[in-house]
């Protein structure tokens, strides 16, 4: 078998060109604006469709394509490495999160059949305050987990 030995120039070299590329990703802007947009194109649409108004799905399909603009100016040209480390949670069931999502579910199912049962029109002032909450919500959530994903 045959040893190769690197040179300490080389060596330096590449650790410092690996420190370049991960402090440039630390750094890597969020796209404010337009996560502001398609939130509040979200938001919009969800007060739409509470307010009873049919347009509100005309929003809430703007606020797809925006969303599929958005995660794909975000996606980098860069080669996914084979040999990446396994995560500790990869490939593992989570009772925690399968709950989590259920309780959340539950709660905007019984909501949602509460909200049309008793306006089977819709109502304004319950569509603005839930699209300006799901408008925040978005902003949040979208702009605050944007490095984790991106």
């Amino acid at each position: 078998m045959e040893n190769k030995q690197m040179d300490a120039s080389t060596v330096r070299d590449s650790l410092e060109a690996v420190r370049d590329v991960e402090a440039r990703a630390a750094h890597t802007p969020i796209p404010w604006p337009m996560i502001a947009a398609v939130s509040v194109v979200l938001g919009l649409g969800i007060g739409l469709m509470l307010a009873g108004q049919v347009w509100g799905l005309l929003a809430l399909i703007g606020s797809l394509v925006l969303m599929m603009v958005l995660e794909f100016s975000g996606k980098k040209a860069v080669r996914a490495a084979m040999k990446q480390d396994v995560q500790p949670d990869e490939g593992t069931w989570s009772w925690k999160r399968f709950l989590t999502f259920m309780v959340l579910y539950t709660i905007a199912y019984i909501g949602m059949q509460v909200f049309a049962d008793r306006y089977p029109d819709g109502n304004l002032a319950v569509g603005v305050t839930v699209g300006i909450l799901a408008t925040a919500a978005m902003i949040a959530g979208y702009g605050l987990t944007w490095r984790k994903y991106h």
